[in-house]
């Protein structure tokens, strides 16, 4: 399955919408996207509510990754622009990677935790340098962003 279109990246057959921040020179992906393809869910409804339910109980537990998460318009399948969660996929799993290796570690106080942080950082800093070294591409660079027209379309509220 080709995909052409720079505002989305197709993952284990799933299109992913994507924006990229040239100020910030970084990459958003529409979270429910993402979680569609990582549960392998068909239907965009039902991989929206499991986003919104775990999205409530990890802000319950007071993950910080949840408020980090962007409302950005995002072209949807029914052609309209809708404000949707988008988030850094690698900042996000360096988030998500140092609360799970702190838990499991029991980690308690600064300096656990602040291992617990190294090592999930280091988990997203590998897999950001692996995909570069796979795909001999740069995960941020000034060829991979849309141009302004493209970027702009749709991301007024």
């Amino acid at each position: 399955m080709e995909n052409d279109d720079p505002g989305m990246v197709l993952f284990e057959n799933f299109q992913i919408r994507r924006h990229f921040d040239e100020k910030k020179e970084k990459w958003y992906f529409s979270v429910v996207d993402v979680v569609r393809a990582l549960i392998q869910q068909g239907d965009f409804q039902t991989a929206r509510k499991y986003w919104n339910k775990l999205k409530e109980r990890l802000s319950e537990e007071g993950s910080q990754s949840v408020t980090k998460c962007h409302q950005l318009k995002m072209l949807a399948g029914d052609g309209k622009y809708y404000k949707t969660d988008a988030e850094l996929l690698f900042t996000a799993l360096a988030e998500m990677s140092s609360r799970q290796i702190a838990e499991v570690d029991k980690a308690d106080g600064l300096v656990e935790n602040k291992d617990a942080g190294k090592k999930g950082g280091a988990i997203a800093r590998n897999a950001r340098k692996e995909l570069e070294k796979r795909t001999g591409k740069k995960v941020v660079s000034g060829k991979n962003y849309l141009g302004d027209e493209e970027r702009n379309k749709g991301l007024e509220s």
